[in-house]
Formats: C-alpha cells, structure tokens, sequence
C-alpha cells in the first residue's frame, strides 16, 4: 500500500561505493482506529518500502511514536551505509534511545 495522502517528506541521500541514490521518508495523516490513533510511514529507497503503521493513545502520541521509529530505522542503516540530508550526516531527526533497535515499537 503507498501512502496517497502525505502529510510531512524528507528527501535523503544514500551513497553506496560511490552512486547515489534518494531516500524518501514519507508520513501519512494521523487517523482515528477504534480506541486508538494510526499513523502511516513509508520509507522509500531503502529496505522493504513497505508501508507501516504504529498506534499511539492519541493522535499526538501516534505521530511522536512514528517519528521516533523512523528514527531507529534510519539510524540503524546509517550505521551501515552512508546516508545525508542536505549533504550532512545529521539526518534532523531525534535521535534513538540507546535500548531502541528496528523492529522495537517505540
């Protein structure tokens, strides 16, 4: 599923042995799910571009919580690959928690 509404993006670069390629971090609307809020992100150029969700208590929660898993997938491939934003390795986003690793709801 590709997200059709788009609320935030971040344009990134990924640089493999010299080519370079964009990254994309793309966050969806935060919407009501029965008791609970989702927010949609996708992660384009990188990894299974698939697109995920996070549930929060509220939709602040939601979207805070989704920012901060963003934040450990790009960290943990940066630690990998080299990947900027506007040409520095700072890529804007919070850093992650010592303890958080992909795949952890954060």
């Amino acid at each position: 599923m590709e997200l059709t509404t788009i609320i935030a993006e971040r344009h990134l670069q990924l640089d493999i042995q010299g080519e370079r390629r964009a990254v994309v971090v793309r966050i969806g609307p935060v919407v009501p799910s029965g008791r609970n809020w989702v927010c949609h992100y996708q992660i384009l150029g990188i990894g299974n571009e698939k697109t995920e969700q996070v549930l929060g208590a509220d939709s602040m929660q939601a979207l805070l919580l989704t920012i901060r898993y963003i934040s450990v997938r790009l960290n943990h491939w940066q630690s990998s690959y080299n990947l900027t934003w506007d040409g520095k390795s700072d890529l804007g986003f919070l850093p992650p928690r010592a303890s958080e690793k992909p795949g952890d709801q954060a």
